[in-house]
């Protein structure tokens, strides 16, 4: 039974190692994204409300800017993130199929003493995707911000970058570590392999 974790730090290589998972292990494995639940949570009525509560709006990049500007307000909007989060992880803990999931921040949702990651601990292997070059990852981030973000600042980025544990860490704690230090030929030779 192949019940996996991907996560690693911002601009890592981990979104491109669960789409090359996807491609190598077929259509008998599930692949969940957990940043698509977050997105589809802006949808929801409650969600929603919980977060005008606190920014006065519920338009997501609005919030991310301002949740970088107030270190409260950001901690709030992670604890609300987080339950959300994990009423959609309970159904995934005990789920009986093949199963890979992409959870960008999942060491530090470990960390909240109450997480429903920390269930899924004992029954997925968790893979960190990581790469020492912290320019490449910059770049990566930039490049990315252009399309999916172009409305984040370069101090939005830093600020992205300063708040999630370090690669050393989350290497640390893992079962493995994927090295994303090539091009993505390299990369897809190590997720075949």
């Amino acid at each position: 039974m192949i019940k996996m974790i991907v996560t690693g730090t911002i601009g890592s290589g981990k979104s491109t190692v669960r789409e090359m998972l996807q491609r190598h292990m077929g259509k008998d494995v599930q692949f969940i994204d957990i940043d698509d639940i977050i997105n589809d949570l802006y949808e929801e009525p409650m969600f929603q409300q919980l977060i005008v509560d606190i920014f006065g709006t519920a338009v997501k990049h609005e919030v991310s800017t301002l949740a970088f500007q107030d270190e409260k307000k950001r901690e709030r909007l992670n604890d609300i993130v987080r339950s959300f989060v994990d009423r959609d992880l309970i159904g995934i803990v005990n789920y009986a199929g093949h199963i890979v999931i992409e959870i960008p921040l999942y060491f530090e949702m470990c960390m909240v003493q109450q997480s429903v990651a920390k269930a899924l601990r004992k029954n997925f292997y968790v893979l960190t995707v990581s790469t020492s070059d912290r320019k490449a990852r910059y770049e990566r981030v930039r490049a990315r911000c252009k399309i999916k973000h172009p409305h984040w600042t370069e101090d939005q980025i830093q600020q992205v970058f300063n708040s999630q544990l370090p690669d050393t860490i989350k290497e640390g704690l893992a079962d493995a570590v994927m090295f994303n230090d090539g091009d993505l030929a390299d990369l897809e030779r190590k997720v075949v392999s």
